[in-house]
C-alpha cells in the first residue's frame, strides 16, 4: 500500500517527541550552560522540526492523493481513514512541539543565560512533553507494531 512508506514519519515524531523531553530535561537543571543548550536548540531542534514539517507535508499530500483515488467500498479506505486521524494528530503534535514548546524552552533558556537562574520551562511544557511521548509512543506501537486492520 502507498502509504506504508510514510510511517516513518510517526517513528521520526517520536524520537524528536523524546529528544525534546531529554533536552527538557537538562533545561531543567543547571548542569549544562545556557549557551550550549540554546544553540543546541536553535542549530539541531529547531532544523530537525523543519526538516520533519515537511517530509509530514508530503505524507500528508501522498495520504490525500490515495484517499482522493480510492472508491468508499475499496478494503484500504478504512485503512486510509484511520491513518489520517493518526496523520492528523501527529501534525497537532508537530505544530504544539515546534511553536509553544520550543519557544517556551528558548525563553527559558535566554533568561538563563542573561543570568535569571529562577527562570525554568513551564510546568505545562513538562507536562505536555511527557503527554506527547507517552501518545507517540502508543501511536508508533499501533502503526508500525501492531496488527493493521484493512476490513
Amino acid at each position: 500500500m502507498e502509504g506504508e512508506r510514510d510511517w516513518p514519519t510517526s517513528v521520526t515524531l517520536n524520537t524528536i517527541v523524546n529528544l525534546v523531553y531529554e533536552f527538557s530535561t537538562d533545561a531543567l537543571g543547571l548542569r549544562e550552560s545556557a549557551d550550549d543548550l540554546l544553540d543546541e536548540l536553535r542549530t539541531k531542534i529547531r532544523p530537525y522540526l523543519i526538516n520533519l514539517d515537511i517530509d509530514m507535508l508530503s505524507a500528508e499530500a501522498v495520504l490525500r492523493y490515495n484517499i482522493d483515488r480510492s472508491n468508499i467500498n475499496e478494503n484500504r479506505i478504512d485503512w486510509l481513514l484511520t491513518y489520517t486521524k493518526y496523520q492528523k494528530e501527529m501534525r497537532r503534535v508537530l505544530n504544539e512541539l515546534a511553536n509553544s514548546v520550543c519557544d517556551d524552552l528558548e525563553d527559558s533558556l535566554d533568561l538563563r543565560r542573561r543570568g535569571c537562574i529562577a527562570r525554568r520551562p513551564c510546568s505545562e511544557t513538562i507536562d505536555n512533553l511527557q503527554e506527547m511521548r507517552r501518545g507517540m509512543q502508543r501511536a508508533v506501537a499501533l502503526l508500525c507494531g501492531g496488527p493493521r486492520s484493512v476490513a
